[in-house]
């Protein structure tokens, strides 16, 4: 019997030393042993904010620069635009609208990504000034046949002094569209964007008027026909990039070749092949190139 006693005091000792009922000291050993983002301890959610200038201007750096809390570093950053591995990205963006994406990584054994987005506009005064309502439907009435719906298109203007300096004409259907030959009264235009496949027809020989354009995108479009000739009066054309059409033929060599010809991007487009070799090396082609009719 007494050696019954002498179990039945020492087993509850021995628990209590080994933590068997202290619940409240193994709660907070566990706690303060788990180390945020060590195995089994998830980091703290990764919060990501990028900033960048609302405005920028032609041909001047446009600085982005990403703040990130929460996680594990290093953070590993993924710009659009941009190569480097860092927290900031510098570049010179065309004219128009658009935006800056980066996608940040952390280093916890969880790995997490966060993706963040920020909208700004390049004009090359620095300035936005937006078109009043009737300036776009001039656009609208003047560059497209037939008059659209309104809902079969989206046409983004900025102005200044009281004339369209950038031009971006998006269709997304189901109305079909051809480009009229009546860029005449847009002069002033330095960035114009053709975007979306209905629409078709060919580029006008009246873009050749646009003297002061600096920025010539037609993406994604049923533009048939070839480059016209009229385009080599483009001389202060620094941003080319047409890539997703059914415009063909040879390549004007002269006009592509323009030394204040920066950036020019051609891709899947129904070019030929036996001018290409006289491209410099500024402009970039990709694709199948069928050989030049005689």
């Amino acid at each position: 019997m007494n050696n019954i006693k002498l179990l039945l005091a020492v087993v509850p000792a021995l628990l209590v030393g080994c933590g068997g009922f202290n619940h409240s000291s193994s709660s907070s050993n566990a706690s303060s042993s788990c180390q945020t983002g060590s195995l089994g301890c998830p980091a703290d959610p990764l919060q990501v904010t990028l900033d960048v200038a609302k405005i920028g201007k032609f041909g001047e750096n446009l600085i982005s620069k990403v703040t990130v809390t929460g996680g594990i570093p290093p953070y590993h950053y993924d710009w659009t635009g941009c190569t480097e591995d860092k927290d900031t990205c510098e570049l010179k963006p065309e004219l128009g609208r658009q935006a800056m994406y980066v996608t940040v990584t952390d280093s916890s054994s969880f790995e997490q990504s966060k993706s963040v987005s920020s909208d700004f506009t390049v004009t090359t005064s620095g300035t936005i000034s937006y078109c009043t309502k009737g300036k776009e439907l001039q656009a609208i009435n003047d560059l497209l046949d037939p008059l659209p719906n309104p809902n079969s298109i989206s046409v983004d203007t900025i102005c200044e002094n009281g004339r369209i300096t950038q031009l971006s004409i998006m269709a997304f259907g189901p109305q079909d569209f051809t480009l009229r030959d009546n860029f005449s009264p847009f002069k002033k235009l330095e960035a114009l964007s053709i975007i979306g496949k209905y629409i078709g027809g060919t580029l006008p020989a009246s873009i050749g008027q646009l003297q002061n354009l600096k920025s010539l995108v037609v993406f994604s479009a049923s533009v048939s026909g070839q480059l016209p000739p009229e385009m080599s009066n483009l001389t202060q054309l620094n941003y080319l990039y047409i890539a997703l059409t059914n415009i063909g033929g040879k390549l004007p060599i002269t006009f592509l070749n323009n030394q204040k010809l920066s950036m020019c991007q051609l891709s899947a487009n129904l070019f030929c092949s036996e001018n290409l070799v006289g491209l410099d090396s500024s402009c970039e082609t990709s694709g199948q190139f069928s050989p030049c009719a005689n």
